[in-house]
């Protein structure tokens, strides 16, 4: 499975890139859930990679949602706006 990343990663995408979007497959599922059915204008985020980047660091689910609703829903309200 490594090796199938890797061969991605060297061929499409640069590492960096490759771990921001793995790191997002450790999201509590709820939060992901929150963006998908997020309504934003056209060309706004709907979070930013900043903001999830912080949140995704915390492995524990229920610290993730603590900083979702301290940081990344906020966010969202105010792309939303």
């Amino acid at each position: 499975m490594i090796a199938g990343f890797a061969t991605v990663a060297a061929s499409e995408l640069s590492p960096d890139t490759m771990t921001q979007r793995m790191d997002l497959t450790l999201l509590a599922p709820d939060i992901h859930e929150e963006i998908l059915v997020a309504e934003v204008e056209p060309g706004r985020d709907v979070v930013t990679e900043r903001v999830l980047s912080a949140i995704v660091r915390q492995a524990d689910w229920i610290e993730q949602r603590s900083r979702w609703r301290g940081q990344g829903s906020s966010a969202l309200r105010a792309s939303s706006t």
